[in-house]
């Protein structure tokens, strides 16, 4: 799908597919990156192991996956659901797995990082920042 469409067109299919009565998943997508084949590939693979998780782990109803220009000007995909959260001791959690160990990995590709917490307000968080280029802007000239 994704050497067809826009990142942003394939988040949507991947919310669609996911979608179900027990499950809501949406999608919002603020800014189309100008990417790379491999590089939109690594973030669509992220986000769907974070949803795998969600689906696997999180008991979670509803899940928000992103994708916009951070504060910083950085891209920014993250997957949030309102689940379980993570274990309140980490060590007590089960080892990384490896999808956890596969987005790690991915957004280094990226020239990124990963962050994974508790959510604001419950639940989990997966925050993948990465670098890409500045808007453009368009100049208009006047003709006489």
């Amino acid at each position: 799908m994704l050497r067809y469409t826009s990142l942003a067109a394939s988040l949507e299919g991947l919310c669609a597919s996911h979608s179900r009565d027990d499950l809501h998943v949406r999608c919002e997508t603020e800014e189309s990156f100008d990417l790379s084949e491999p590089q939109k590939l690594d973030l669509f693979r992220i986000a769907q192991e974070a949803l795998h998780n969600v689906e696997k782990h999180a008991r979670a109803r509803h899940v928000r996956i992103e994708l916009r220009r951070d504060d910083e000007g950085m891209g920014l995909l993250r997957v949030e659901d309102d689940g379980r959260g993570l274990p309140d001791d980490r060590a007590a959690a089960p080892r990384k797995g490896l999808g956890m160990i596969s987005m790690a990995e991915r957004a280094r590709s990226l020239r990124g990082r990963i962050d994974i917490r508790s959510g604001e307000a419950g639940g989990t968080r997966v925050d993948v920042q990465f670098p890409v280029p500045a808007p453009s802007v368009e100049v208009l000239r006047s003709v006489p």
